[in-house]
């Protein structure tokens, strides 16, 4: 017998493929009924493909038969058993809360066609319902299977667990207003630097001394340079020593000498250590003068680099301050995604307003 089945399995596969999966449930030997399936059976039938769906009315007529299956056209309609829920996708992950969403209430009626494939089992109507439409929204879950004490199930069509998601979303949403308000951060920050950077890319450019303006650090340091070699020129003391001893000293060294009519030194000695003590007290004064020029030269130098040096550092301090705040965005940015990902999906789900 068992062998005569798989012949006829074979040979009526052929033919009928799309009851393939029916077929092998059978694990005896499956005979025709010779009368239709009872309400009964039907009714079976349908609440063991749909939990929580019983039927409430049905309509049939027969449709064909082969060797293996009776086929009867049937429409009625089912009664839903009690309330049913949607989960939403993905709640539930990252420690958020599992999203339930009513979609079909206790005893809605729902209007149904399909294809019963008949064929009796040891005294038993195995019924299959092939080429099915049953008008009701999916769902996941019947509320009796729920476990509505659970702290992360929230049933988002109840005040309560809308009271309790706000409550949950609040850490989150804050989280993303620190997000938009660290990318206006950046922002802000980025073109201060950038206007940091160009004023010290610009400084020199700004620079100006005794009336005087410049371009480059360069230019600055030439003027010192200038200014320098322009008092070591006009007051340089072999200059001075010259003049004097042509102005000063030979005039008295020559009215000693027609006084004397002799060069013996000791009638010189004084005029002599005369022009020394100016030529000392001169030096002295060209030094200091010259010393005060240099330095100057040196402070204003110094000021002025550091001036430029402060943008380059006040940039490169910004430039901290802002990596700190990138790097707190993709910290949120990571902790946020999937809270973001699944309101979205929420949302266009139905399952919340936005």
């Amino acid at each position: 017998m068992i062998t005569f089945f798989k012949q006829a399995f074979i040979t009526q596969s052929i033919k009928h493929l799309k009851y393939l999966p029916l077929m092998l449930c059978f694990l005896t030997i499956p005979l025709k009924s010779d009368a239709a399936p009872s309400q009964a059976d039907v009714a079976k039938a349908v609440s063991q493909k749909f939990k929580g769906m019983q039927l409430e009315t049905l309509e049939m007529e027969d449709y064909f038969s082969d060797p293996l299956f009776d086929f009867y056209n049937a429409a009625g309609t089912v009664k839903s058993t009690e309330n049913m829920y949607a989960k939403l996708d993905n709640s539930g992950v990252n420690d958020f809360p599992i999203l339930y969403k009513q979609v079909i209430k206790a005893n809605e009626l729902f209007p149904f066609t399909t294809v019963l494939a008949v064929v009796e089992n040891d005294n038993e109507t195995l019924i299959d319902l092939q080429k099915s439409r049953f008008i009701f929204p999916y769902y996941h879950n019947l509320e009796s299977e729920l476990d509505l004490t659970q702290q992360n199930l929230i049933l988002v069509d109840t005040p309560d667990g809308m009271a309790r998601l706000t409550q949950i979303r609040a850490p989150y949403e804050k989280d993303l207003t620190r997000i938009e308000e660290i990318k206006q951060l950046i922002l802000a920050q980025e073109k201060q630097r950038t206007d940091t950077r160009q004023q010290g890319y610009d400084f020199w450019s700004t620079v100006e001394i005794d009336g005087q303006k410049f371009n480059s650090e360069k230019q600055v340091t030439s003027y010192f340079v200038k200014k320098i070699n322009s008092f070591k020129n006009d007051n340089s003391p072999v200059k001075f020593r010259s003049q004097y001893n042509k102005e000063v000293f030979k005039p008295k060294e020559q009215e000693i000498y027609n006084r004397v009519k002799t060069h013996s030194k000791e009638y010189y000695a004084e005029i002599k250590a005369q022009r020394d003590a100016v030529f000392d007290a001169y030096k002295t004064d060209y030094d200091l003068k010259l010393a005060a020029l240099i330095d100057e030269r040196d402070q204003k130098l110094k000021q002025l680099r550091d001036e430029e040096r402060s943008f380059g550092e006040t940039a490169r301090n910004m430039g901290q301050d802002i990596d700190a705040l990138k790097q707190e965005k993709d910290t949120l940015e990571r902790k946020t995604d999937g809270y973001v990902k699944l309101i979205e999906t929420a949302v266009h789900k139905g399952f919340i307003e936005n």
